[in-house]
């Protein structure tokens, strides 16, 4: 019986994990776990046995920028949870306290997920920061204990800031958030001890005001419940992007587009060619998520290739090139699989394969160009960073040119 906000948040818990593990006993059968799970399993812990004895030489391979890296890119990931539903608006939004304090235990949920999930990460970075680094066990404690609260204080500041800014200003506080968290990490990654425990008050500080905050905005009760929903089927949409299924998603929202506001044409001239490269044109760069998709990724390359060692910049480098291409790509067949594109498409398959590849190229080339110039001009000189650039736009230009579009 509900007859407590607890009761209330226990039951809501206990019915997410039945709905999780549910779906993932339907997607993954015997067969699944005999011939994939199991031999992965074993294969992790052979590896990490290796990594105890010293003598796993793949971690030689992997710079410690990269891991540090990606550890940040874990910090920007979670959310947390509140447990609230659309029917909470007949009786929760008129008992503040019941809402409140559903708030309070999905937070305290939140923050145990985050403690066993950075359990998770120290047991396999420890061996390599203590044996390979030659970190100490306090660096290596104090480095883990920052982890946990940071990425505590990034779930906190990106919820409050999603909950209050909308459109432009979302997008372009998403940017600055993004540049400033990870400018922070870098400071705490390469500063002397002294910095470190500052940074670490500091983050200690600001995260029960942010706690305060985020309590006080329950006026954003409808983005809440979406963004509830959108993580209780994270995993379904998991498996079913796996399944090869796409769902049909409206080819443009109705909202301010982020560029073109008008429908004006592009091309003076109208035919299939200019009508097909309008329109990848217009659905990436109206599209703000897959715009910041692909700023985001350029960033991070970016990032990479000034921080990781020489050798490694050029590995990066391509791999940035790699990256950008196939996801405009990508977006490409988003379009395919629209029922709007289905009801007029063309079957010349040159003239949408040209169309298509002239849109990639452009859409491209200021990433690439910033790839180039940057590994350049870290590596050599700002003359050899021009060079590197333009030597990077003809290399993506021939891989534009042979990939397969249809």
């Amino acid at each position: 019986m509900m007859n407590s906000p607890f009761s209330l948040f226990w039951f809501r818990l206990k019915k997410e994990w039945h709905y999780q593990y549910d779906v993932f006993r339907s997607a993954v059968d015997w067969i699944i776990w005999l011939y994939i799970i199991v031999p992965i399993i074993a294969l992790v812990f052979y590896q990490y046995y290796l990594l105890w004895q010293g003598t796993a030489s793949w971690v030689e391979w992997v710079p410690l920028p990269f891991l540090f890296l990606f550890l940040f890119i874990l910090c920007w990931t979670g959310c947390i949870r509140l447990f609230l539903t659309e029917g909470d608006l007949l009786f929760l939004r008129q008992n503040k306290k019941w809402q409140t304090a559903l708030m309070r235990f999905g937070i305290l949920y939140s923050i145990v997920l985050n403690i066993l999930f950075t359990m998770v990460i120290s047991v396999i970075v420890i061996p390599i920061l203590y044996l390979y680094a030659h970190y100490s066990i306090y660096h290596i404690g104090l480095f883990l204990s920052f982890l946990l609260l940071y990425r505590l204080f990034i779930q906190f500041t990106k919820q409050i800031v999603f909950v209050s800014f909308s459109g432009l200003q979302l997008i372009a506080i998403k940017v600055v958030l993004f540049i400033a968290s990870l400018t922070v990490y870098g400071i705490f990654y390469q500063e002397s001890t002294l910095v470190q425990l500052f940074i670490l008050c500091i983050v200690i500080i600001i995260l029960p005001l942010l706690y305060r905050i985020r309590m006080k905005r329950t006026w954003c009760f409808f983005e809440d419940c979406v963004r509830e929903g959108q993580q209780r089927l994270k995993i379904t949409s998991i498996f079913i992007q796996a399944s090869g299924y796409q769902s049909t998603k409206p080819l443009f929202k109705r909202e301010r587009p982020l560029l073109f506001y008008n429908s004006a044409s592009l091309f003076k001239r109208r035919n299939n060619r200019n009508l097909l490269r309008e329109l990848l044109l217009k659905f990436i760069l109206r599209g703000k998520n897959r715009f910041a998709h692909l700023y985001q990724i350029t960033i991070i390359c970016i990032l990479a290739i000034v921080f990781v060692p020489f050798w490694v910049k050029w590995l990066v480098l391509l791999f940035g090139i790699y990256c950008v291409i196939h996801l405009t790509r990508s977006y490409w067949k988003e379009v395919t699989s629209h029922s709007f594109y289905r009801l007029y498409r063309t079957e010349n398959k040159e003239e949408i394969d040209k169309a298509v590849k002239d849109v990639i190229f452009f859409i491209t080339v200021p990433s690439i160009f910033s790839f180039g110039f940057v590994a350049g001009l870290t590596g050599f000189s700002l003359l050899y960073g021009f060079l590197i650039a333009i030597l990077s736009i003809c290399i993506s230009y021939f891989i534009i040119r042979d990939i397969w579009v249809n």
